[in-house]
């Protein structure tokens, strides 16, 4: 049974990340990533794929991949609600944006430091909204402990 949850976890945490991540970048913050790199803008168009040259299956798997991540560190810390998967979640990717940002940031010219406290905002509410559909698979069937 505890296979299952965790499976079935890793595909719902899977699917939130690639809904969220389509939500967040393509509809909502693509002009704010696009006005905010630290690259000029005919190098950037040569560097970043346009919408309709995505790679979709190296998406899926750096969704699965993320979700089998964080589906783990939930799973074996028995954060098995949505408000323990979130609050869980919330600190483990935002020091995960901190340490990813600004290591691009140190050492490469993709990032200003705008989009990276941006894109550490948007992976840590992605995130936290991911860690709570885990946590909430994790415990479904499982009743509270009361002390």
């Amino acid at each position: 049974m505890r296979n299952n949850k965790f499976i079935w976890a890793v595909l719902a945490a899977a699917v939130t990340f690639t809904l969220l991540g389509w939500v967040t970048y393509d509809l909502l913050l693509k002009s704010f990533y696009d006005s905010n790199s630290g690259l000029p803008a005919e190098i950037h168009s040569q560097v970043f794929k346009a919408d309709d040259q995505m790679n979709m299956g190296a998406m899926i798997v750096s969704n699965l991949a993320g979700a089998l991540l964080l589906t783990t560190i939930l799973m074996w810390g028995n954060f098995t609600s949505a408000m323990s998967g979130a609050k869980a979640a919330a600190i483990i990717c935002l020091l995960m944006g901190l340490s990813i940002d600004f290591g691009f940031l140190s050492f490469s010219n993709l990032f200003t430091m705008k989009l990276a406290f941006g894109d550490i905002i948007a992976n840590t509410l992605m995130g936290t909204i991911t860690g709570a559909v885990i946590g909430m698979v994790l415990g479904k069937g499982t009743s509270p402990v009361t002390a």
